[in-house]
């Protein structure tokens, strides 16, 4: 939904990143979670008609986050993102995952599988929910766990993308991209543009 740029080894990182790393810290940072609520209303409320059009016209049938992976701080633990997503998702059934590997920096089959077995009639379209995306490869591993349940679709949706500008600017000396792009209120983290709220209704 956002970019939530940094630089390695250096003090200097955005507000959404700052946002990102405390509420990673602490499930308790207010002015964090008030943010990602904020953000996860927005997309998961008032355009969610805009993710049933991405996807053809079919409707969300149920949805997971992403839990931490074996060996993580909160192994074990429910995820704090599952805790804010829940309130959103209300009527939607549930699919959750069980951690089965450590963190993958690339897509893994080891890493997730699911807790149970599900009806294929949930399984028509899963939406994804993870907080942040560094490499991919934790929410890849996720939706390929769930993909092979023969999940028809599987949509994934990240928060806020971590980005390091040491690395861009190796890759693209011009990172003003990520450096200079403002969340609008009006945007779509769906279509990708922003567009009038009555467009949702």
């Amino acid at each position: 939904m956002v970019y939530a740029p940094e630089y390695s080894g250096r003090k200097i990182a955005s507000q959404m990143t700052k946002y990102m790393y405390d509420y990673k810290a602490s499930s308790t940072n207010t002015e964090a979670i008030n943010v990602l609520k904020y953000m996860l209303m927005h997309a998961l409320i008032v355009h969610r008609k805009c993710l049933v059009k991405l996807c053809g016209g079919r409707d969300v049938t149920a949805w997971a986050t992403v839990p931490s992976t074996q060996g993580a701080p909160r192994d074990n633990q429910r995820h704090p993102l599952n805790a804010l997503v829940y309130p959103y998702m209300a009527g939607i059934p549930e699919i959750k995952l069980v951690p089965t590997g450590s963190k993958a920096r690339r897509l893994s089959l080891d890493t997730f599988a699911l807790a149970e077995e599900y009806n294929q009639s949930l399984l028509q379209h899963v939406l994804l929910i993870d907080d942040s995306w560094v490499t991919g490869g934790t929410v890849l591993s996720a939706a390929a766990a769930i993909k092979q349940r023969k999940a028809l679709t599987v949509t994934a949706f990240c928060i806020a993308r971590i980005i390091n500008l040491d690395f861009c600017h190796q890759i693209c000396p011009d990172t003003e991209l990520f450096t200079s792009a403002r969340y609008e209120q009006s945007y779509c983290p769906w279509l990708g543009k922003p567009h009038s709220l009555q467009e949702c209704l």
